[in-house]
């Protein structure tokens, strides 16, 4: 009794140990779906654009390149990943939508549309995005007519200048209600009807091009930097140690989003089914012909002593036969089969061109008036 109380006893450890697996496994999986990555892009030359990720481990570039394309600012919104091009400000900028699939290394870029006004007056190198937790998308458009903070439609690309400036800018990003702006090596920051206020500089020799917020850090791309994406504490300025990771010496734009399968549109075959040919013949019989026979047959007889009896008889027959009608055979044509069409494979999405207007008409940059930077800003860290 002992020993078999002990192998039962094993037996359900056993099986507890494998559902405790099975679970963790499970577990393991929905969580890898659904754990916020790091999107960086960067620039191969000077205007090819490539993506990469960080997933907490390991740093990975897609394998597409995109000639041409500029892309410098990144934002994601609703899971969504937005991207926009900067074209050096020869070009009107553009917003796309941009998917990475860290399962086949693949990325996907869907233009939405040129960056302009609703009366399509265009912006020129917007080379920052952000999204705010009010759902709207941001932007910084540093040439051109309109230069300074815009609003964007993630739908339609129409942006609205929201405050003028002419501070050059290479990212953007919302903390709380205070938008954090980066240009060279110097942070500002500006809440709506206010001015931009410059809340430091970092003790770096190369400008800065990306910026994002993770976990209450400024998390900023370094042109030409061996150290990669590196975090700053806003309250006081400084980098902060073992924060950070490793990646190309160019990123361009950063964003904190989700990674989010590829779905390639499946194409839908109809069959037609083949035609069966039915000949139908129909025959009409005229039945056996009728012969119909009439005898009339009338006597007299008068007897008379002086003569003899005279008998008359008078037989009629009439004989009428209808001769028998061909039968008549009626054949259905042969219906024409339609032909059969060949299943259309819709396409993967594409990139669509960029649009190249007129060159803007730059003026000289003129720094915008900046409040001196009497004290340093100490603001509460927040985690996103």
């Amino acid at each position: 009794m002992a020993a078999q109380k002990l192998i039962r006893s094993r037996k359900i450890t056993a099986i507890a140990l494998l559902i405790t697996l099975f679970l963790s496994i499970i577990v393991t999986n929905v969580f890898a779906q659904t754990e916020p990555f790091i999107v960086w892009v960067y620039d191969i030359g000077s205007r090819d654009s490539q993506f990469g990720y960080y997933d907490g481990t390991i740093t990975q570039s897609t394998d597409q390149i995109y000639k041409g394309h500029d892309i410098e600012g990144l934002a994601c919104l609703n899971n969504t990943i937005y991207g926009s091009s900067g074209m050096d400000g020869r070009a009107t900028s553009s917003l796309y939508t941009l998917q990475i699939d860290v399962s086949t290394n693949q990325s996907a870029l869907v233009k939405i549309g040129d960056i302009q006004t609703a009366n399509q007056d265009p912006f020129f190198e917007v080379a920052a995005l952000s999204e705010k937790a009010d759902g709207t998308l941001w932007g910084y458009a540093s040439r051109g007519d309109l230069r300074g903070i815009i609003q964007i439609d993630p739908v339609t690309a129409i942006a609205t200048l929201v405050h003028p400036a002419t501070t050059n800018i290479a990212g953007v990003e919302w903390f709380g209600d205070t938008l954090w702006l980066v240009g060279d090596n110097q942070f500002y920051t500006w809440t709506p009807g206010g001015q931009l206020v410059l809340a430091f500089e970092l003790d770096v020799t190369e400008q800065i091009e990306a910026l994002d917020v993770v976990d209450g850090l400024l998390w900023i791309g370094i042109d030409n930097d061996s150290r990669g994406v590196v975090a700053v504490d806003p309250a006081t300025g400084a980098i902060v140690p073992g924060k950070g990771f490793s990646g190309p010496d160019d990123i361009e734009g950063l964003t904190f989003c989700v990674s989010t399968p590829i779905e390639t549109p499946t194409p839908t075959a109809t069959a037609t089914a083949t035609p069966t040919v039915t000949a139908t013949a129909t025959e009409t019989a005229t039945a056996t012909p009728t012969t119909t026979v009439t005898a009339t047959s009338t006597a007299t007889a008068t007897p008379t002593a002086t003569a003899p009896a005279t008998t008359t008889a008078t037989a009629t027959t009439t004989a009428t036969a209808t001769a028998p009608a061909s039968p008549t055979a009626t054949e259905t044509p042969t219906p024409t089969m339609p032909p059969t069409e060949t299943p259309q494979v819709m396409p993967t999405a594409t990139v669509v061109g960029l649009s190249t207007p007129d060159a803007p008409t730059n003026e000289e940059e003129v720094a915008e008036p900046q409040a001196p930077l009497t004290q340093r800003l100490y603001l509460p860290v927040v985690t996103r």
